[in-house]
C-alpha cells in the first residue's frame, strides 16, 4: 500500500469552491462510495485551512491510495508552538479496517520530524481503547494526558517525542519509515 497526501491547499479550497467535489473524481476510483463522506469532509478541511492553518506542510490533506487511487480519508498537522506539531488523521469508514489509519498517521510523524525544531508529535483520540488508540500505540506514542477540548469533550492526548540520530551536528533528522510514501509535493 502507498499512500499520498494530497495538500489540501488555497489551490484545491478555490478548485473545489468553483467546481464542487467533480474536481476530485477523475483522479479517485472510489467517488461514488466516498462521496456522502466527501462533501462534509471538504468543507471542514476549508474551515479548518481558513482559520487555522498557516501552509504547507502545517496544513490539511486528502490522503489517497496511489495504487488504487481511492481517496481514503483526511490528514492534517497542525503547529502548537514551542517545538509541537499536532497530527490528526480520519479514515472514510467504507475504508477502514485496511491499515489506512496507521499508514496515513505514519506518514504524518514523518513529515513532522522533517522539519528542523520539531521536538514533539501529539495526537488526540477519543477516551478509549479504540483503533486510533491502537495505532498511536503501533507507532510509539504514549499516553501523556487526559484533555478537554471545547468542541469534542474528553480527549487522550499521545505525544511522541522526536527520534535521537546520535548525532546533533547532521543535518534534519529523517527518521525511517515504519510505513508510507510522502509525495514530491510534501519534500519543502
Amino acid at each position: 500500500m502507498t499512500l499520498e497526501l494530497i495538500a489540501f491547499d488555497k489551490y484545491w479550497a478555490r478548485v473545489i469552491a468553483a467546481e464542487g467535489s467533480a474536481s476530485l473524481q477523475a483522479s479517485c476510483s472510489n467517488f461514488a462510495t466516498i462521496a456522502p463522506f466527501l462533501e462534509d469532509a471538504i468543507d471542514a478541511l476549508i474551515a479548518m485551512h481558513e482559520q487555522r492553518m498557516n501552509g504547507a506542510p502545517w496544513t490539511a490533506y486528502l490522503v489517497r491510495d496511489k495504487a488504487a487511487r481511492e481517496i481514503v480519508g483526511l490528514g492534517s498537522l497542525s503547529e502548537c508552538g514551542d517545538g509541537t506539531v499536532a497530527i490528526a488523521f480520519h479514515t472514510f469508514p467504507p475504508c477502514e479496517g485496511r491499515g489506512f489509519g496507521k499508514e496515513t498517521a505514519a506518514t504524518l510523524v514523518e513529515v513532522v520530524f522533517r522539519r528542523r525544531g520539531v521536538r514533539e508529535a501529539i495526537a488526540h483520540t477519543r477516551p478509549h481503547d479504540g483503533a486510533a488508540a491502537a495505532i498511536m500505540r503501533a507507532l510509539d506514542f504514549v499516553h501523556a494526558k487526559t484533555v478537554t477540548d471545547s468542541v469534542r469533550g474528553l480527549r487522550w492526548q499521545w505525544s511522541l517525542a522526536r527520534p535521537h540520530t546520535g548525532d546533533s551536528t547532521k543535518g534534519t533528522f529523517v527518521p525511517m519509515l515504519r510505513a508510507g510514501v510522502i509525495t514530491s509535493l510534501l519534500m519543502a
